[in-house]
């Protein structure tokens, strides 16, 4: 079975990412972690953007946004 991705939902929140990389995009100006990058799930790796509350949330408090993750898929 083929699963239809959306490039626009963020992998964590599902929301739009906002991201629009091809013009002058939020995400040329904040760095997106390596740790966050490494939590995207591997069907969506390099399929879709990280939304920038996500990034804000993760640069805040990783272990906290990983707890929530972590409750949202357990």
């Amino acid at each position: 079975m083929d699963q239809t991705i959306d490039d626009k939902a963020c992998p964590f929140c599902f929301n739009d990412n906002q991201c629009d990389v091809a013009n002058n995009c939020w995400c040329k100006v904040l760095e997106v972690p390596t740790k966050l990058l490494q939590l995207v799930p591997a069907n969506l790796k390099h399929k879709t953007c990280i939304c920038n509350s996500c990034v804000i949330s993760f640069n805040h408090d990783p272990a906290l946004f990983i707890k929530n993750r972590e409750d949202k898929i357990g």
